[in-house]
């Protein structure tokens, strides 16, 4: 493939990204009179977080959602038949916590979820962690928060649990060998065995690569992410309560560290470098330490060319590419967002990974969502690209 061809294709996916965006829009807009319906997975045992999120969301929502809950069902309802009802919702929001992961009705749940081929854009989750223990009274479990974010191997021992489930129970079944006797058990083995196989292990693969925000995170912003993601109309920033250019530029690169999870990631803005004109110039950045950093932009590259062509690039293995302007020796993989004010481009978003194909598609559209919040905040406090360029303070984390 041709440079001309690669980089259109980019920004053709750009357009794409941007027309899922209005797509939400419509199919809220088509359901104006319809409440948008959430299906909120959990345990029992963490009942009194999910009593919290439901109650702020429906606060602020109020009769344009519908939330769904198992403790919804009365005296004999069928707890199965209420299960099955999870693809029929809008969203589902599973507040994942250590024994979550460790109970077969919430792992039926996730079969149910991912059994929808669409389920990473509807699928939400919260991850627990120790912090909330104070939320819980007397009744706390014994471990909160589910090992999912260490490594690998952590996250294949809730794989091992389910294993020896299936293994246990299947030695009964062998053990009784009467096939009348054990005829409910056959279904609960292959429940088991789907858990194990299949369903833990792309679960864990999700929570690991979109890396939700932990619970603290989103209370203290009254869950407005969550609820600007399920009602896209809803009225909100999450940079909102950032009253000054330093405190949004650290917040904002603090985010959009949390969804890149890579040790080099830039904010740069249009701003007044001369008597004769403006250009690039970094302004907030997180970059470990023995990498290069630098403030000025050189109007050459990839960076360059997304912010001319306000358009997306994502480079999955830069080695590849001849307009890579090398500033890290260590870089495999690169993302360069624009950041539009409207339809101006104010400046552009650059993210620098070590690992080959490190930016997924949902990984860039929630980089997009987030960099659009941020454009109007800055925008908000005053911020023209005809600013001198000591207007604006330099932030490193």
């Amino acid at each position: 493939m041709d440079k001309e061809q690669q980089y259109f294709n980019i920004q053709q996916e750009d357009k794409h990204l941007e027309y899922d965006h209005h797509d939400e829009k419509e199919k809220y807009e088509r359901k104006i009179d319809e409440p948008v319906t959430l299906f909120i997975s959990y345990t029992e045992c963490d009942a009194p977080i999910v009593d919290i999120i439901e109650n702020t969301i429906k606060e602020k929502l109020h009769d344009k959602i519908k939330i769904s809950r198992y403790s919804d069902l009365q005296y004999k309802d069928s707890f199965k038949s209420f299960m099955n009802t999870i693809q029929d919702h809008d969203y589902v929001l599973t507040v994942v916590s250590d024994t979550y992961l460790r109970r077969q009705a919430c792992m039926y749940e996730v079969g149910e979820i991912i059994k929808d081929h669409h389920y990473k854009d509807k699928l939400l989750f919260v991850v627990l962690s120790e912090k909330e223990r104070k939320y819980y009274g007397k009744y706390a479990p014994e471990k909160i928060g589910p090992d999912i974010y260490i490594g690998a191997e952590k996250r294949l021992e809730y794989v091992v649990f389910w294993k020896k489930r299936y293994d246990c129970l299947k030695e009964e079944m062998n053990n009784i060998s009467d096939l009348e006797a054990i005829g409910k058990a056959t279904e609960d083995l292959k429940i088991l065995g789907q858990i194990y196989r299949k369903d833990m292990g792309e679960f864990l693969d999700f929570l690991a690569d979109e890396n939700g925000k932990n619970f603290e995170r989103l209370y203290e912003n009254d869950f407005d992410e969550i609820i600007g993601w399920i009602v896209p109309q809803y009225n909100f920033n999450v940079f909102k309560n950032c009253m000054s250019f330093e405190e949004l530029l650290r917040e904002a690169i603090k985010r959009l560290y949390d969804i890149t999870q890579t040790d080099y990631n830039q904010i740069i803005l249009n701003v007044r470098t001369s008597d004769y004109g403006t250009g690039l110039m970094v302004y907030a950045d997180n970059i470990a330490q023995g990498k290069q950093r630098y403030r000025i932009v050189i109007m050459d590259g990839l960076i360059a060319k997304s912010f001319s062509g306000g358009y997306a690039i994502v480079e999955n293995d830069v080695n590849k590419t001849n307009d890579y302007f090398c500033a890290v020796y260590e870089t495999n993989s690169e993302v360069i967002l624009p950041i539009k004010y409207h339809e101006k481009i104010i400046g552009v978003f650059n993210s620098e990974s070590e690992e080959l194909y490190h930016y997924k598609e949902g990984m860039v559209k929630k980089l997009l969502k987030l960099l659009n919040y941020f454009s109007n905040r800055i925008v908000e406090l005053g911020y023209t690209s005809n600013m001198e360029k000591n207007e604006l303070p330099y932030v490193h984390i």
